[in-house]
């Protein structure tokens, strides 16, 4: 029998307890930030369409992008265990560390278990550092995850089940969020692998790829008929015809704007893994200095290095940062991408190169699609980043990357924990509920809920479940707390911008509906909330071309049926019609 002391007990011990320590430790991290913080806006926006898409799809127009997305948010808050805001938070935190789980247990076999669980935990706390639902872009991560791993798989053991399995998450992946559908470059990769491995002809590539495309087909039809049961029909054309005109206009979702901004996307993240790699070369030599006996001066100049390291790295990663964290993403996807192109040009197994490979195509893919690339965009390096660490292992110090990287980690944490995106605040300081029983357990800024809950007490007044109400602008989580449907079916206006919104608004009045309540809101709440702006209104002052159409329309319909204010707090005001 083998002594408890003995080395191999020891090392099988260390090799599940790591992966154990981190798993638990990601699920705490992520249940505290599930607890804290408010967003009126994408989470809203979410919250409002899951709230009506399977009983009034007329009621949830946001579901014509999403539609799988949409049915799922639906379905497991009306039909699973657990209700309102938090326990939809909770199925986020089961999708995210499902994620992490399958990435990790997929990549152990080929790069270092310690780098991994580094970088996919970094990854956890910048995807789950705001509270998020169960949502179009966490499963669009872990849907890209699971076809890549199956297409790898499929092709290294040459097995057609698994390249159709691939094809199959491809293809559920295009209804999970329409962009999506730039995913068919997946089909490519029985293509790309020829140049990873000499011994796999073109005529199994073309064979491979077209079994690939078949899984993709079965899910593809399946699922499109399933969805177009729910009525989402007439919403998708619409979706697909706006994106249309998106693509040929001047929005920053125009072709020409986004291909701008993954330029910029990919330029920033050169500049910073430059500095990172600085860093790290800045921590090395440190090492060597602080380590170094020759000189009484070293010790303290490797010091004064190491610190000069870690300022440099928190002031331009995290002072200077924003509140979406454009710098530090720009910082891992430096690093995803730098690491695995690392592993593409080394002379090693097929495997690894596949993964390197794999890895690159999410991280590139998943941000298309969003206005802001990878910036809003958080999902994209779940396999990149943990690679590319193991990647950029090779080439540069251990004694300079640990401490880089561990830099980088306590950075991401004090951004999510005090400069979080949808509630831009520290965690610490929101301990104020909000007077609804959808956000039950669920923490804000005494600040926020001074303004949010006079408001909502109010409004029960005046509408009730089931009821219509018109809120604008950017507030779509009022609908989800009040359980009320939005004008028009459309809960914020922001998404749905321009004509879009003025003619389904004309649409609506042209059916004669009764005269809904309105809620005006006279400050900003996308990322850090303003002061009050008196003049949001006031068309005049209204530079963009499409927003000042809108408001004119807005200020149009107010006159038109006498609405008036009846109560305000400065933030949001109430009307109500004449008659009323």
């Amino acid at each position: 029998m083998a002594s408890t002391d003995s080395p191999t007990l020891r090392i099988r011990q260390s090799s599940w307890l790591w992966p154990v320590a981190v798993l638990l430790l990601s699920i705490a991290w992520q249940l505290h930030c599930a607890l804290h913080g408010l967003d009126l806006t994408d989470e809203g926006y979410l919250m409002s369409v899951y709230e009506w898409f399977g009983t009034d799809i007329t009621a949830a127009k946001g579901a014509g992008g999403y539609p799988l997305t949409c049915w799922l948010g639906w379905f497991v808050a009306h039909y699973l265990p657990g209700n309102g805001l938090l326990a939809m938070r909770l199925w986020g935190v089961a999708l995210v560390t499902l994620t992490e789980v399958i990435a990790y247990l997929w990549l152990r076999r080929w790069f270092s278990s310690r780098l991994l669980l580094v970088g996919l935990f970094i990854q956890l706390v910048f995807v789950s550092g705001d509270p998020k639902p169960l949502g179009y872009n966490t499963l669009t991560g872990l849907f890209y995850l699971l076809a890549l791993i199956a297409t790898i798989e499929g092709l290294t053991r040459n097995r057609y089940l698994l390249l159709f399995v691939g094809g199959m998450f491809v293809g559920v992946n295009i209804w999970i969020r329409l962009p999506n559908i730039i995913g068919l470059c997946l089909l490519l990769i029985p293509l790309c692998w020829r140049f990873l491995n000499p011994d796999y002809g073109v005529k199994r590539a073309v064979n491979d790829s077209l079994w690939m495309l078949y899984g993709l087909a079965v899910s593809f039809i399946t699922v499109m008929l399933l969805i177009l049961q729910t009525g989402v029909g007439e919403q998708l054309e619409e979706f697909l015809l706006s994106i249309s005109g998106q693509l040929e206009g001047n929005s920053s979702h125009a072709s020409g704007t986004m291909f701008l901004t993954y330029l910029k996307n990919y330029g920033e993240a050169l500049l910073y893994l430059v500095i990172f790699l600085a860093t790290i070369a800045a921590f090395s030599f440190g090492n060597q200095l602080i380590r170094s006996p020759r000189k009484t001066w070293h010790r303290p100049c490797g010091v004064l290095l190491f610190l000069l390291a870690v300022i440099t790295l928190t002031g331009l990663l995290y002072i200077q940062s924003d509140v979406l964290g454009h710098r530090i993403l720009s910082t891992m996807n430096g690093i995803a991408l730098a690491g695995c192109i690392i592993l593409l040009t080394e002379k090693s197994q097929p495997i690894p190169k596949g993964i390197a490979l794999a890895a690159i195509l999410m991280a590139l893919l998943c941000p298309l699609g969003s206005d802001r690339g990878f910036v809003t965009m958080w999902v994209g390096t779940w396999l990149a980043l943990p690679v590319g660490l193991c990647g950029l292992s090779k080439k540069v110090p251990a004694n300079g990357l640990r401490p880089a990287v561990l830099v980088l980690l306590l950075i991401v944490i004090l951004k999510i924990e005090v400069k979080a995106y949808y509630d831009p605040e520290p965690k610490y300081l929101k301990t104020a509920a909000i007077d609804s029983p959808q956000a039950n357990n669920i923490y804000t800024s005494e600040r926020k809920a001074r303004v949010l809950n006079p408001l909502l007490k109010e409004l029960r007044q005046y509408v009730k479940p089931g009821d219509t109400m018109l809120i604008y602008d950017d507030s779509p989580m009022l609908y989800y707390l009040t359980q009320t449907k939005p004008f028009g079916g459309i809960s914020w206006p922001g998404v749905f911008v321009g004509q879009r919104y003025i003619q389904v608004f004309q649409k609506t009045l042209a059916d004669k509906p009764q005269l809904p309540v309105v809620v005006l809101q006279y400050f900003s709440t996308s990322g850090a909330w303003t002061a009050v702006d008196n003049s949001r209104y006031d068309t005049s002052k209204e530079t963009n071309p499409d927003l000042r159409a809108m408001k004119e329309m807005l200020n149009g319909f107010l006159n038109l049926h006498g609405y008036h204010p009846i109560w305000s707090n400065g933030y949001y005001t109430i009307f109500l019609p004449v008659s009323e």
